[in-house]
């Protein structure tokens, strides 16, 4: 496929390509080698056969996983075909793509190397080497655990589509391939991790996606050594520009059809082997308000939901600073019936307001990860009752007052608007950072807070793109559409800010070359 990396080497071949151990022709050698490998794993079947040939009896060995593989379909179709292989197999007239042409088999592919046999055998694979010959063959017999596509917990779809990425890379990519059917979608293949040689997909379209992005994540995943790969976040974490930076640079999902919305608006998406869930860049921060169900949404309702959330996330960061630091120090700012209200609800509390503050906010936090750890049910019950009975416990204890309760509870349901998770924990940092300046230093610790955010949030880059954009660098027209959504009949371009190689959206525009 045009544009597809090579499989990334692993790091035994990067330190140790002198040692490497080729396939020997006589097949003890490889055998000895083989069960000295597999020796502590008894997950794996070594089986030796002895087949007749038109010549001579021939041995042959078989190397698979039962765990992983069909061991019938090995049984009932590998292993007879091994007869009519053998026959192509004449020292002076045979060669490799005879061999692999007769196993009549769909996926077969050849090693010289019995290193390159042992991450296949666990991807579900059977090895079969033939004495004599000094190359192994891959057949693809896999029947690894999977789940079939469903909806994804983290992103309710109510109009949308239910088929949500599962943890089998080829289903994932085979639900992006269902809604875009062109060539110039292409998939380049990387093998991270050195023991556990994870798979990861880099899906884009050719003719729209900024050259010099692709060129970028492509070297940074090149780059990666790592011994083991099982998470997103682990290779989000080595390829992000701000490595230390607490807000997440690259978005996430598990909705097919928010990934083909993405890719086609000129970003990449990165597909990795066992995780349910795909990353999307480049970033900003905008894009995190946006949920993959706006797109099936009515245009205006849409509209109004991501203001919603935009207004929540202001109010989510600096409610809890802004009530601390206008009670605490600019008392003279707060109108005298509502000063007179909130002096009385304080009566007999034993705490100074930022510690009151401080307290109801580590309430509100550990009530939220109990609920996120429990099972479903148990913590969204938790979470309300909990909240309910300790919250009104606390009032009538004279811990708490009701206004600041009333304040934790509005940052509580402003900070669940949020879709992105990352986004919440980033937001639940800064908050506490900006309550803490109000407390010691007021209106003014407040501002110097909101600052010193914004200036760090405008250092932040994500594969060249600004994460304040389109504030940043900005574009009307990019300003007006993360706050609204058009109507699908008026979205004829594409993000400015991405520098997509074909900026409309156009039928004509998109047809295969």
């Amino acid at each position: 496929m045009k544009g597809a990396s090579p499989i990334n080497k692993t790091r035994q071949d990067l330190q140790s390509g002198d040692h490497r151990s080729p396939i020997q022709n006589k097949l003890s050698a490889n055998e000895a080698w083989l069960r000295d490998t597999f020796q502590a794993c008894e997950d794996v079947q070594i089986k030796s056969l002895i087949l007749p040939t038109k010549q001579a009896p021939r041995s042959v060995l078989l190397v698979y996983c039962p765990g992983v593989c069909k061991v019938d379909l090995i049984n009932q179709q590998v292993i007879p075909s091994l007869g009519r292989v053998l026959q192509t197999i004449v020292p002076e007239t045979s060669n490799q793509e005879r061999v692999i042409a007769a196993w009549q088999y769909s996926s077969v592919q050849s090693v010289k190397v019995l290193e390159e046999v042992i991450a296949p055998v666990f991807e579900g694979k059977v090895a079969v080497l033939i004495n004599g010959v000094a190359t192994a063959f891959l057949l693809d017999v896999a029947d690894l655990p999977n789940r079939e596509p469903s909806e994804t917990n983290s992103e309710v779809s109510v109009k949308g589509p239910r088929d949500g990425f599962t943890e089998e890379l080829s289903v994932n990519i085979a639900l992006v391939r269902k809604r875009l059917k062109t060539n110039s979608l292409r998939t380049e293949y990387f093998r991270l991790g050195t023991r556990s040689q994870t798979q990861v997909a880099l899906l884009y379209i050719e003719d729209i996606a900024r050259p010099e992005s692709i060129k970028e994540v492509r070297e940074k995943l090149n780059k990666i050594d790592a011994e083991s790969i099982y998470s997103s976040t682990q290779i989000e974490e080595r390829i992000i520009s701000a490595k230390f930076s607490i807000f997440p640079q690259m978005d996430y999902t598990g909705r097919p059809d928010y990934v083909v919305e993405s890719v086609l608006k000129g970003r990449f998406v990165l597909i990795i082997d066992g995780v349910p869930t795909s990353l999307i860049a480049p970033c900003n921060l905008f894009l995190m308000l946006k949920a993959a169900e706006d797109m099936h949404t009515n245009y205006i309702y849409a509209s109004f939901e991501r203001i919603l959330r935009i207004i929540g996330l202001f109010v989510a960061v600096l409610l809890p600073g802004f009530y601390v630091a206008i009670t605490s120090y600019h008392q003279d700012q707060i109108p005298l019936s509502l000063l007179a209200t909130l002096l009385l609800a304080r009566k007999g509390i034993p705490f100074t307001i930022p510690l009151e503050a401080f307290l109801m906010l580590l309430l509100f936090e550990l009530f939220r990860e109990a609920g996120v750890r429990l099972p479903s049910k148990i913590g969204q019950t938790l979470a309300v009752v909990g909240g309910l009975i300790i919250g009104d416990a606390a009032i009538r204890s004279g811990i708490a007052s009701p206004s600041l309760l009333v304040v934790a509870g509005t940052t509580a349901v402003t900070t669940f608007t949020l879709i992105n998770q990352s986004l919440a924990g980033a937001v639940s940092i800064l908050r506490l950072l900006i309550m803490i300046l109000s407390s010691f230093l007021g209106l003014f610790g407040f501002f110097v807070g909101m600052f010193v955010i914004y200036v760090y949030m405008a250092n932040i880059r994500s594969f060249g793109i600004s994460y304040l954009t389109p504030v940043s660098a900005f574009s009307w027209k990019d300003f007006f559409l993360f706050f609204m959504r058009e109507p699908q009949a008026r979205v004829w371009k594409r993000p400015e800010f991405l520098h997509p190689l074909d900026a409309t959206k156009e039928g004509s525009a998109d047809d295969e070359t």
